[in-house]
Parts: structure tokens; sequence; C-alpha cells
């Protein structure tokens, strides 16, 4: 009996041991404090289910060769250094990045401002700080503007027919790019 008794706790422990590392591994894509939200993106081949099919960083006026009339608004505002990335889920929904940055918090907080002011259907992502992190939704898509230090990024999400599901996708990669 003694014997079954040290068995079933050897077990015992090997069981939680695995699940606590487990629990405690870090995800080495997830931001870290002070580190670059391009480099991150640059570095998540994968979030979650999401599979990334295109990445493309720009600088200064290449941003025109990515963004159709709207890329001297940007500029103009002092986001001239960024990243544009596209992700795809399993079941084909779609996900577009894009992300500068700023010499200055200022023009990320003004730029931030403006973007939701000119949006109709702005709601908040449930779990973040509206100061923050704010969306809007459009027909079959969502996109989510965020602030965060000297950086801005704005997330689409389409081919959900539910916004819950959008804003749940959404939150996985919220979760990699906010510390």
């Amino acid at each position: 009996m003694v014997k079954l008794n040290q068995h079933l706790l050897v077990i015992l422990i090997t069981l939680l041991s695995t699940i606590l590392a487990a629990c405690c591994k870090k995800d080495p894509t997830v931001k870290k404090a002070g580190q670059s939200l391009l480099t991150v993106i640059e570095s998540a081949t994968e979030v979650g289910q999401w599979r990334r099919i295109e990445i493309n960083p720009f600088q200064g006026e290449e941003l025109f060769d990515l963004i159709d009339g709207g890329a001297s608004v940007y500029l103009g505002c002092g986001l001239t250094r960024g990243i544009r990335a596209e992700y795809i889920s399993p079941d084909s929904n779609e996900c577009e990045i894009f992300a500068y940055e700023a010499s200055e918090i200022d023009s990320v907080n003004n730029f931030f401002i403006r973007q939701i002011e000119d949006q109709d259907k702005v709601f908040a992502i449930e779990g973040y700080n509206t100061s923050q992190v704010k969306a809007a939704q459009f027909i079959g898509a969502i996109l989510v503007f965020v602030k965060n230090g000297k950086s801005y990024f704005e997330m689409s999400i389409s081919g959900y027919e539910d916004r819950k599901n959008a804003e749940a996708a959404a939150k996985v990669f919220l979760a990699l790019l906010i510390v």
C-alpha cells in the first residue's frame, strides 16, 4: 500500500510539473516591454491558428506602394516607418495589420484620435482600455485601432459573419502586440 501511494505521488508530482511548465512557457513572439512592435510582427509567422502569408516592411515614401491614396495622411502625421503583415486562419478568414512607429508619442495620440473620429460605428473591445484600443464595424469586417507608446497599428479582420467572432480573433492579435 505504501509503495502504491509513493508511486501515485510521483505520478502526481510529474503531472503537476508538466502542467506548470506548460503554463509558464513563454511565447517568443509575444511583445516584451520596450520591444519594437515592428520586430514582434516581423517575427510572428504564426499567431494562434493564424498563419502569416505576406509581410512588407516600409520606410517613408515606400508606404505609397502599399496604400492606395492615403499614404500622405499617415506620413504627414509622423508615422514614417512601419510594416504591413497579412495573416490567414484555417477557415480562410483574413487579418491585415499596418503597424507604424513615430518619433513622438503626440503624433501617435493625435493620429489615433483622428482615425476614431472618422468612423461611424465605433465600439470597445472587451478587456482593453478604450483610450488605447477601439474598433469600428464594417460589412463582414472590423477595423481595430491601437496606440501603444510610439507605436500605432490598424488591424482589419474580415471573413466573419458575426462581430463577436471577429472580436475574438482580434483579441488573439492584441494579446501578442500589447504589453
